[in-house]
């Protein structure tokens, strides 16, 4: 349909019929002037593009199972390790932690010269001392930013416990990046909090 607009005049002769003629004119002209208006009509707005494209990535896609392979055994295996009696040794240092947090950790103890260090209890089993401890349930879900989270519901000493965990997949395979404890914030950021405090010569972050 042309884009120009249509240039419409009616004349009428004397004595001429014309009773119809002016309504079918009127018709052609809505017409005209309609499709004139759909060929001008402007692109949508860039907001709106922008508002349907953020809506559309805010989408949470959930992770394949490869993504999450071997997680849940991984963490079965670290609560695990928490054998009962004198021989228990439980996963620690590189068994346990990423790179990033063991760093955090180490730095965290090498602080502490006259004072206990930021992480003064065990964060997987969230106690000081465990006694048969066993795990009720595992489960794992993905995060914002794609990290794979193990929410971990288990026994200890009778006591029914939960400790969720931010797990990293690295070269050694699975290990704790952070540790994100029902009414605690990230443990990593604590920890390099505190840190910081004390290369600044502050005190130590309160551990309460």
């Amino acid at each position: 349909m042309a884009a120009r607009r249509a240039r419409f005049s009616l004349r009428i002769e004397p004595e001429t019929p014309v009773m119809r003629l002016p309504f079918v004119a009127v018709v052609c002209c809505l017409g005209l002037m309609a499709c004139e208006r759909a060929a001008e009509a402007p692109p949508p707005k860039a907001a709106t593009l922008i508002a349907q494209t953020e809506s559309q990535a805010a989408v949470q896609v959930v992770a394949p199972p490869s993504a999450t392979e071997g997680a849940e055994a991984f963490v079965r295996a670290l609560y695990a390790s928490y054998a009962d009696g004198d021989d228990a040794r439980p996963w620690s240092g590189e068994q346990v932690w990423s790179p990033r947090m063991h760093a955090l950790i180490r730095r965290d103890a090498e602080l502490a010269t006259e004072d206990l260090p930021y992480l003064d209890a065990d964060p997987i089993c969230n106690c000081q001392d465990w006694e048969r401890l066993s795990v009720r349930a595992v489960t794992l879900a993905t995060a914002h930013d794609g990290a794979v989270v193990a929410t971990v519901r288990f026994v200890n000493a009778g006591e029914d416990k939960t400790s969720v965990l931010k797990l990293e997949r690295g070269r050694l395979g699975w290990r704790v990046d952070d540790v994100l404890n029902p009414g605690y914030p990230s443990l990593a950021e604590n920890i390099a909090a505190s840190n910081a405090r004390i290369e600044a010569g502050g005190k130590a972050l309160d551990r309460d």
